[in-house]
């Protein structure tokens, strides 16, 4: 018998978090395809408990993250650690800097450097253990926003497990799952030549599925529930367990006062904030002369911290963009509107971009599609313009690998000093219609449409009153609604994963 032969069920290996989606999705995989799921929680204490309850998916093996990974565990093995980035050539610190919790966005505490080697020293041991009890044959996961997530992610790659994850298209609602958040997985030759969409009707594709208009609802939506965040927090400060939140490093050193005092000045920082928006940012937008746009990022956001971890300081971004440019260039920077959620960034912020020469702050919801009509080139560090920019047929600077790097009109920048020169080359560059027509094409063929913001908010609003109380226990009854409520959403994903795997296990026979 061919030893190489597989003759066992796969052996899925799901992460999943207090969404619940990768929930429903377990269910779903297990009534349509033979299978062993394992399951790693990254959940509260409290939320931990419907699990030891519910008999719907019928899990070989769980594990939760905070039962293997606690805050206050200052000791480490350095040796070990050493050993386990040589050997996986993982760069621990800088997944470290990654986590938004452990540097400068905390507003609650500063996390010494042994105890980030303590999480961390803890993580790797959990995450071996793990993967050398199942030995999965598929680790599935969404997006990796946070560290361990993202370690996670990495190792699974180095010991040669098939990750698939969730990702988004930048085409709106449009998903995809992929082996790499920066990458579509290669199974099939795409034959450009049928695809016929003319520079016009690539560009009405991309407005149909725009997330400018869905973002501007998204953030009307989250400041109509921030309007009530006072009463929120109330809430909270009658009814949050302490020491159940400080369990967990994102939470770690919480209480109750400091929650209303950083609550409460938020709303006074936003209005402050706001003001000098409002009277120091161009609404009127000249577009006379020759420009480069470039928009600022969210922070925290794991596209900067992840994806570009060496260019996050947008401020030196932008300096040695403006430094950069040809004589005759303005460079147009907007702020990002769904940075209002965060109660904008402080004024020091853009009084120092505003010293800058030949730099313009544009206002944060003058409609981008105007701008990328009008500017010359785009430059950005990972965002979602620069794939925009090639159907306004502009050309784009890009400082990591993205799901888009393959279209040509795109130049991904490895420092800083090849910058004057990138600039030069790419004002040259015309977008070519059939490269755009050939990436449009792969992306519909490969990717399905479900607006998993709106299951997620749901979740949120149905199960943890908005998203502020999320360490209460979960009334079964509640999420039982809410996963039959969105049954259909769960479903097309689970069977779009199910199709995946098959098709890796045809790859590999």
């Amino acid at each position: 018998m061919d030893n190489n032969i597989k003759n066992s069920k796969d052996k899925l290996l799901i992460w999943i978090d207090l969404e619940f989606v990768f929930y429903g999705i377990s269910e779903l995989i297990q009534k349509h395809y033979e299978c062993d799921i394992y399951a790693v929680l990254d959940i509260n204490n409290k939320a931990k408990k419907f699990f030891d309850k519910q008999k719907t998916v019928k899990f070989q093996k769980v594990w939760n993250y905070l039962d293997n990974v606690t805050v206050d565990y200052e000791k480490f093995d350095l040796e070990y650690m050493k050993k386990f980035e040589k050997k996986y050539d993982i760069d621990l610190w800088n997944l470290a800097y990654a986590e938004r919790t452990f540097y400068k966005y905390n507003q609650y505490y500063n996390f010494s450097s042994e105890q980030i080697l303590g999480l961390l020293y803890q993580e790797c041991i959990f995450f071996e253990k793990v993967l050398d009890e199942v030995k999965p044959d598929f680790m599935l996961i969404k997006t990796t926003d946070w560290h361990q997530t993202h370690l996670f992610y990495e190792l699974c790659k180095a010991r040669g497990i098939t990750v698939l994850m969730l990702v988004p298209t930048r085409f709106g609602n449009r998903l995809v799952i992929s082996e790499n958040i920066n990458k579509l997985d290669d199974f099939e030759k795409h034959n450009s030549s049928n695809a016929k969409k003319t520079s016009s009707d690539l560009k009405k594709f991309l407005q149909k599925h725009d997330g400018f208009e869905a973002a501007k609802g998204y953030i009307s939506i989250q400041n109509q529930k921030k309007d009530n965040k006072m009463l929120d927090a109330l809430k909270f400060i009658l009814l949050a367990q302490d020491n159940d939140y400080q369990k967990r490093y994102s939470s770690y050193k919480w209480n109750k006062l400091k929650i209303l005092y950083n609550e409460g000045g938020n709303i006074l920082r936003k209005k402050i904030r706001e003001n000098f928006i409002n009277n120091n940012f161009i609404k009127n937008v000249d577009y006379s002369k020759p420009f480069v746009y470039f928009p600022l990022h969210i922070e925290p956001e794991r596209s900067l911290s992840i994806d570009a971890p060496f260019f996050t300081n947008q401020i030196e971004v932008i300096t040695n963009i403006v430094k950069s440019l040809p004589i005759g260039y303005r460079l147009f920077v907007k702020e990002h509107p769904a940075m209002k959620l965060l109660a904008w960034r402080e004024t020091s912020f853009y009084k120092e971009l505003m010293k800058l020469p030949n730099v313009f702050l544009l206002h944060p919801f003058i409609d981008p599609q105007q701008i990328l009509e009008n500017c010359s080139l785009v430059i950005t560090i990972t965002g979602t313009a620069g794939f925009e920019a090639a159907f306004y047929n502009k050309p784009s600077i890009i400082m990591a690998d993205l799901i888009y790097s393959s279209i040509p009109s795109t130049h991904r920048l490895k420092s800083f000093e090849e910058l004057p020169l990138a600039i030069k080359n790419s004002l040259e560059k015309k977008v070519n219609v059939s490269d755009l027509n050939e990436y449009v094409q792969r992306i519909e063929n490969e990717s399905f449409e479900i607006n998993l913001d709106s299951v997620r908010q749901d979740f949120s609003n149905t199960v943890f009153y908005g998203g502020y109380l999320v360490d209460f226990d979960i009334p079964v009854s509640k999420l039982e609604t809410f996963l039959e409520k969105h049954k259909s959403e769960f479903e097309l994903i689970a069977l779009e994963y199910i199709k995946k795997i098959k098709k890796y296990n045809q790859k590999n026979e």
